[in-house]
């Protein structure tokens, strides 16, 4: 995946919206925490006045006219969220993979060699080497266009969506050396 790492978020999807602020906090200003959905990155936001939020919501947050949201307050890190927010953050990640289908194929069908004993998508939870060499085999053979097309060529790779969320989750954690996906 190609992307501009310093590119900025256009559109987030809400993972919990403080109507009145942090509980443990005198400023009463509402609050909505999101995350993007290009380099999930997970924002704090301020909201239009008199604007509401459900879980899930796509909302706009790029340059330009905002209907429901005032600007962005800050950046935030997994720790900052909310225990609602860190509960709807793999359904909403899941979510996301879903709907970028053509750019996650894509990844699988482009990854790269990092070394000469290692691979990009080696990076991905669950694939080792036997893996390695059935996604690079059946990609030689053809472009895998669809992730059902990856589980039915590849089937050690049952669930190529739960992969990439659980790769993804690892990286908005912190947990991993090297991004592939967040930013």
């Amino acid at each position: 995946m190609s992307r501009n790492q310093s590119s900025r978020e256009e559109n987030a999807v809400v993972l919990d919206y403080l109507s009145h602020g942090y509980h443990d906090d005198n400023d009463p200003t509402p609050l909505v925490q999101v995350v993007g959905k290009t380099g999930y990155k997970l924002l704090e936001l301020i909201p239009q006045e008199d604007t509401s939020f459900e879980l899930q919501d796509d909302v706009y947050i790029g340059r330009g006219e905002r209907p429901k949201i005032k600007h962005v307050k800050r950046k935030l890190e997994y720790e900052d969220l909310t225990s609602a927010a860190k509960g709807e953050l793999e359904h909403t990640v899941k979510h996301i993979v879903d709907d970028r289908e053509d750019e996650y194929v894509d990844f699988f069908n482009n990854a790269q060699p990092i070394s000469t004993r290692s691979h990009v998508l080696q990076m991905l939870p669950g694939v080792g080497k036997k893996h390695l060499q059935s996604i690079l085999d059946e990609r030689h053979v053809e472009d895998f266009d669809s992730y059902e097309d990856i589980t039915d060529r590849v089937p050690a790779l049952n669930n190529p969506v739960k992969i990439l969320t659980k790769r993804i989750i690892a990286e908005i954690k912190g947990e991993e050396k090297r991004n592939l996906f967040a930013k």
